[in-house]
């Protein structure tokens, strides 16, 4: 696929079970279910069964689950509009 704007911060759910994300985010908190991401001006929490963090760094994560049964994307009040 051939890409002509630059898009970052960038999420991709592939399979409805692994999600890839580039860009710059932070990470509010990682267990055993779920993990709770933050893409300014957004607060991205993903929950489900067998939660692997396959590769995470400073402007990238790959993030794979068994079974994900819950993603909720909220835009939040802190945003620049």
């Amino acid at each position: 696929m051939r890409r002509f704007f630059k898009m970052v911060p960038f999420l991709e759910i592939e399979d409805h079970r692994t999600l890839r994300l580039n860009g710059s985010f932070s990470v509010e908190k990682i267990g055993g279910r779920a993990v709770n991401i933050r893409i300014a001006p957004y607060a991205l929490s993903l929950e489900g069964e067998e939660l692997v963090v396959d590769e995470i760094g400073e402007e990238a994560a790959l993030i794979t689950f068994g079974r994900l049964d819950r993603m909720t994307l909220i835009r939040t009040r802190d945003h620049a509009d």
